[in-house]
């Protein structure tokens, strides 16, 4: 029974990568707002983009799959930036 449970369908899996998504261009926006105001608040986005730039479970839909990964890699890329 816990196995059923476990299993996320494929509108499950679309909905979480939509938030997913949507979470991290908010990051992205504020820290792009902290860094424009002279670093002020950047750690608290820096540490958010961390958490959800994490791999979490493809998609079913490739259109939000691709979207997804082109999200996340731009996160990694301003976390690169930021411990430089």
């Amino acid at each position: 029974m816990l196995a059923l449970q476990a299993v996320a369908t494929p509108e499950e899996r679309n909905r979480t990568a939509l938030r997913r998504g949507q979470a991290l261009l908010g990051e992205l926006s504020r820290l792009q707002a902290a860094l424009l105001r002279g670093g002020e608040g950047a750690e608290a986005a820096r540490a958010a983009l961390g958490s959800l730039a994490a791999p979490i479970e493809e998609p079913a839909d490739p259109v939000l799959a691709s979207l997804l990964r082109s999200i996340r890699l731009r996160a990694q890329v301003e976390l690169e930036r930021l411990r430089q």
